[in-house]
């Protein structure tokens, strides 16, 4: 047993200068993301891959508007582009919205018009 441990330790050391000769070498250019500058889902699905149990859940989305709009009654409304939710609420006072997600954020005023003329006295955005 004793006779293997020198063995092993050479390779070891060794093993070590081999990989410290790599880093110390031109380290490789990143390459860019396709996540780069942008969140959207489609970026996204490049990247990450969709269960069919979860693709079969997907809202059906206007491509002219980048996004859909479920009425769950109430004046609860909920927005998605199948990567991003955020949601409002119609009240007597207004409309209160919640999450502004860059995707389609600066469309969600459109969504609320087709719903309401109400103002939007609110947003609710719970994280960066």
């Amino acid at each position: 047993m004793k006779n293997l441990i020198f063995p092993f330790m050479f390779v070891a050391v060794l093993a070590g200068h081999i990989a410290f000769g790599q880093e110390s070498s031109q380290p490789a250019p990143k390459q860019p993301s396709a996540l780069d500058g942008t969140d959207s889902p489609e970026a996204l699905r490049e990247h990450v891959p969709v269960l069919p149990a979860v693709r079969a859940k997907y809202w059906i989305i206007d491509p002219a508007v980048g996004y859909g709009v479920k009425d769950f009654g109430n004046g609860v409304y909920a927005l998605s582009d199948n990567g991003w939710q955020s949601a409002f609420l119609v009240t007597d006072a207004g409309v209160i919205v919640f999450a502004a997600p860059a995707s389609y954020g600066k469309h969600i005023p459109e969504a609320i018009a087709k719903v309401t003329n109400k103002p939007i006295k609110m947003l609710v955005y719970s994280h960066i």
